[in-house]
C-alpha cells in the first residue's frame, strides 16, 4: 500500500492528467475507504446493494478526476462528495427532481419514518407549518417541489423547514 498521505489531491490529479498510472492507483487507494463509508450509510438507509454503490463510487471518482478543475474554489473532496451523493440518490430514486439539496442533507439528522404516524396538527398551530410538516417531513416531498407546488420562494420554504426542524428537536427530546 502506498503512503498516500504524502500526496495532496491536486498533485495527484495533475499527475493523473499527465498519464501516471501510479498516481491513479494512489488516488483510488486514498478514496476507497471513503467510498465504502458512504456506500455503507446508504446501504442501511435504502437497503440497496453495497457492491453496486461502491462500484458507482469508483466510476464516479474516475469521472470526477477528469472533470475537476483545479482552479475551482471547491476542494476535490467536496466536489466528489456532492456528486457521489447525488448519483446515489439518482440511482435510488425514479424521480430526478426529488433529489435533496446539500442544505437539506445537512439539516435532516433524524429518521422521519420514526414519526410517520404523527400529524403536524399535533405540534404546530400555524397552517403553513402544519402543511410543510405533513407534506415534506412525513410525506417525503422535497422542499423544492413544495415551493413550486404552492408558488412560494424556495428560500422562504427552506427557512420555515429549518424552524420546524429546530422546534421538533426541542419537542421530541
Amino acid at each position: 500500500m502506498n503512503n498516500y498521505k504524502n500526496y495532496n489531491d491536486y498533485e495527484l490529479i495533475y499527475l493523473i492528467n499527465e498519464g501516471s498510472e501510479l498516481a491513479l492507483n494512489i488516488f483510488f487507494e486514498k478514496y476507497e475507504p471513503y467510498i465504502n463509508k458512504v456506500a455503507s450509510f446508504y446501504l442501511s438507509k435504502f437497503d440497496s446493494h453495497f457492491d453496486d454503490l461502491v462500484q458507482e463510487g469508483r466510476i464516479l471518482l474516475f469521472d470526477n478526476i477528469k472533470s475537476y478543475r483545479t482552479n475551482s474554489k471547491t476542494s476535490f473532496f467536496t466536489y466528489f462528495t456532492i456528486n457521489y451523493k447525488r448519483r446515489i440518490y439518482r440511482l435510488l430514486s425514479s424521480d430526478y427532481y426529488n433529489l435533496p439539496t446539500l442544505k437539506e442533507d445537512i439539516i435532516v439528522e433524524y429518521n422521519p419514518n420514526k414519526y410517520s404516524h404523527l400529524s403536524g396538527k399535533k405540534f404546530f398551530k400555524e397552517k403553513e407549518k402544519i402543511r410543510l410538516f405533513d407534506e415534506c417531513i412525513i410525506g417525503k416531498q422535497t422542499l423544492r417541489n413544495y415551493a413550486i407546488k404552492y408558488n412560494i420562494k424556495y428560500g422562504k420554504v427552506y427557512y420555515l423547514y429549518k424552524k420546524i426542524i429546530e422546534e421538533l428537536k426541542i419537542i421530541l427530546k
